[in-house]
């Protein structure tokens, strides 16, 4: 393994910029420095506005750097919002060798056949993640590392996650502006779960459902890989919203209102219970239910779980087989988020803490910082197991065709 690396972590997301500074290596990750910034210029995970974002990620980046008495050179990022899709392919290549002996080249091979697409990714994709699921060997799946094996055919199944090149370059682009090289972009599902998922249950089968600030990511881990992947276009920031048109009131006091009183279970809350609420343009506060209050955050919240239900029903999966699902991102601590959520998806649901990085009494032991503290978690796993990495598209596969069936996901 490579010796301790001072790393940077970024995440631009809708509702904050966060950005961390670490020494990663072969010992715990020990964080320098942190910065964060409230969001702007960004809706659904996307840069909507570059002068904007570039001021945000600069103060963030540069507190961290204040803080960590360290600058910042190439950055990990997360790469997130509506436009991330996942899907699955497969490729099988012949062993060659007079012993039959699977072989570090053979795999390699293994896994650029399943990269060998039959149809053409659309333009405006880009390939962020080629992650290894599982490998056969002459007809014999489910095998995690088939190097030193022997057999005739071996194949290889992996799981591509793809976003719009325009979402991905203009994040390079913001980063490139404050001088901070984009050294690796990763999916804000790879990276959340990499923070908060045990490895019994990225094993053993895990829903991991992070609810940000413009989107909610799921993905599916079963024999320690992503098998699904997806991205929904609400979040935390569509709650506020919500509340501040149902309430009459301003985004700011939205916010304050959805993270002070704000609650999935209205029915537990009392018929008597008030807040006080700045209404719009005139500043007067007004005594309001709490219980009106906490039906919009519940309807909204509803919405997410039943398009993450859809997804997941899609998929067939037995419920039997699988932990559980982990609730992260800033959304999961919403009160009776929880609950809810068991009681939606029919399984246990747990909130998922970035354990992984930091310990209890860290101040970014929260899961609104899953996904950046991921980044560092990442990091290392690439150092310590390079060849493990997930591989980039080749250029010369990038204009190759796929599957059909795959057609439609990605269209």
């Amino acid at each position: 393994m490579a010796k301790q690396k001072i790393i940077t972590a970024v995440d631009i997301g809708t509702s904050k910029v966060a950005a961390v500074i670490a020494e990663v290596g072969e010992g715990p990750i020990r964080i320098l420095g942190a910065g964060w910034k409230p969001s702007k210029g960004v809706r659904r995970g996307v840069i909507v506005n570059m002068g904007e974002t570039v001021e945000c990620l600069r103060q963030a980046v540069e507190q961290a750097e204040e803080k960590a008495a360290a600058p910042t050179d190439g950055a990990y990022v997360v790469v997130g919002g509506a436009y991330v899709k996942g899907l699955n392919s497969h490729g099988t290549v012949e062993i060659r060798n007079r012993h039959n002996e699977i072989t570090s080249d053979d795999v390699v091979r293994a896994v650029r056949a399943a990269q060998d697409f039959d149809f053409e990714i659309p333009e405006n994709s880009r390939v962020l993640h080629v992650l290894r699921r599982s490998f056969g060997v002459d007809g014999q799946e489910g095998i995690s590392d088939p190097e030193g094996m022997s057999g005739r055919l071996l194949t290889a199944h992996v799981h591509v996650v793809l976003n719009a090149s325009t979402v991905v370059n203009n994040i390079v682009r913001a980063l490139n502006k404050i001088n901070a090289r984009a050294e690796t972009s990763v999916a804000q599902q790879v990276a959340s779960g990499q923070a908060v998922l045990s490895r019994d249950e990225r094993e053993l089968g895990v829903v991991l459902i992070d609810i940000g600030g413009g989107t909610s990511d799921v993905a599916v881990y079963r024999q320690g890989a992503i098998i699904h992947s997806h991205s929904f276009p609400v979040g935390g920031a569509n709650i506020t919203k919500d509340i501040a048109l149902g309430l009459k009131t301003t985004l700011s006091e939205a916010e304050r209102l959805k993270r002070s009183s704000g609650s999935v279970a209205p029915d537990q809350v009392g018929d008597g219970d008030l807040v006080e609420v700045e209404q719009m343009g005139t500043g007067h506060r007004q005594a309001l239910s709490r219980q009106l209050l906490c039906q919009i955050v519940r309807a909204r919240f509803d919405e997410i779980l039943k398009q993450i239900q859809q997804d997941l029903s899609q998929l067939q999966l037995n419920n039997e087989y699988l932990t559980g699902a982990v609730l992260t991102g800033g959304g999961s601590l919403l009160e009776g988020a929880r609950e809810r959520a068991q009681e939606a998806l029919g399984m246990s649901v747990r909130c998922g803490f970035p354990g992984n990085v930091v310990g209890a009494e860290s101040d970014f032991h929260h899961p609104s910082y899953a996904a950046v503290l991921g980044l560092l978690a990442y990091a290392r796993e690439v150092q310590m197991q390079p060849k493990r990495a997930s591989m980039a598209l080749p250029h010369s596969a990038a204009r190759a065709k796929v599957k059909r069936w795959l057609k439609e996901k990605i269209s």
